[in-house]
């Protein structure tokens, strides 16, 4: 079980993934559609020391039930900005339509 305190940055990258894939797949059949141009996240984070991965580090999400629990000077601010992409049929790097199945067609009116 994960510690509810801090959560690892990959896992919350994997669930944030999770979730667009989510949105994507609801908007299926939906004529309204949502381009996602960028996905901006700050997070509050701490670092320490990995010792299964050597010398590397790893990056912890601080849970707002952990404010106030963990020294301020030890917590940094991380803005990433991700542009999320998917795959067309060709494997070509598309944007992500929050609507029907990667389609870059314009929606079909019926008159």
């Amino acid at each position: 079980m994960l510690d509810t305190k801090k959560i690892p940055l990959a896992d919350l990258l994997i669930e944030l993934r999770r979730e667009l894939e989510e949105a994507r797949r609801a908007g299926e059949d939906q004529n309204l559609r949502f381009r996602v141009e960028s996905v901006e996240v700050e997070l509050k984070v701490t670092v320490s020391k990995d010792a299964e991965a050597g010398a590397g580090f790893k990056f912890w999400v601080i849970n707002g039930d952990a404010k106030g629990k963990i020294a301020a000077e030890s917590v940094q601010t991380l803005r990433l900005k991700l542009d999320p992409l998917v795959s067309d049929t060709q494997g070509n790097p598309v944007p992500l339509d929050i609507n029907d199945e990667r389609s870059l067609a314009p929606p079909v009116v019926d008159e």
